[in-house]
């Protein structure tokens, strides 16, 4: 339950970490309407953005990841464009960097090292907890120039999705290749590889499922919503051969 007596208390007695999906950033994870949208209540899951960026101020997480590659920025492959974070309602857009630096700028936090903006760095961050290593990924579709495909599966051959910025493919990579912790999990929303009609088409992460196997991850845990929430659990093949 949203309430202080009750909720606040159960996420603060537990270790907590979310994942951050399209519902949290804006609705289809492709930019984010920092004026909400105007045909949804609060916290819907339809709103274009808005009240969904609270997640870089009411969570606080390992500040460790890459700069450059949250939702203001939509890349293809390598080449970026700031054009994230948009104003729109009732049909006519606004602009304003002003606004922008100041909602990026309320992100900031020091936790002992100096102030830093969480929005830089929460899209993805890993820890260490116990034996096992965990990375948290971005996998929303401004990291692959917004490309979005829910077609029918019957009506055409699936599209090619942009490559994985070099920055976060680097990032991930020396991430992985530093841990010396037996187990290596990594979580991330859109399923790499799906069976849901919704999901299937939309399979982005496609574009990093090898090089994480190649990399020690034994496990990747990904979920996806529509009417209900669904978790998928993909097992690389050398963990399945080790499990057997």
């Amino acid at each position: 339950m949203d309430s202080n007596e009750t909720g606040a208390p159960f996420i603060r007695s537990i270790p907590f970490y979310i994942v951050v999906g399209n519902h949290d950033m804006g609705a289809t994870g492709v930019n984010a309407n920092m004026l909400g949208g105007d045909g949804a209540g609060r916290f819907s899951g339809n709103t274009d953005g808005g009240d969904a960026l609270a997640y870089f101020n009411n969570y606080y997480f390992p500040l460790n990841g890459p700069a450059g590659v949250d939702t203001q920025f939509t890349w293809n492959a390598d080449s970026v464009t700031p054009n994230g974070m948009i104003f729109s309602f009732k049909g006519t857009s606004y602009t304003s960097p002003a606004a922008i630096a100041a909602f990026r700028a309320s992100t900031a936090v020091d936790a002992g090292k100096g102030t830093t903006q969480q929005i830089d760095h929460m899209h993805n961050f890993s820890f260490d907890s116990g034996s096992a290593h965990f990375v948290f990924l971005d996998a929303n579709p401004h990291l692959f120039n917004g490309q979005l495909d829910n077609t029918a599966l019957y009506a055409k051959a699936p599209q090619g999705f942009s490559a994985y910025p070099s920055v976060l493919r680097d990032w991930l990579i020396n991430d992985l290749d530093s841990s010396a912790q037996p187990w290596k999990i990594v979580v991330f929303h859109q399923p790499a590889f799906s069976s849901g009609n919704a999901t299937v088409r939309n399979s982005q992460m496609r574009a990093v499922a090898k090089f994480l196997e190649d990399h020690g991850v034994n496990m990747v845990f990904t979920a996806t919503s529509t009417i209900i929430s669904g978790l998928i659990l993909f097992v690389p093949i050398r963990t399945r051969r080790a499990l057997r």
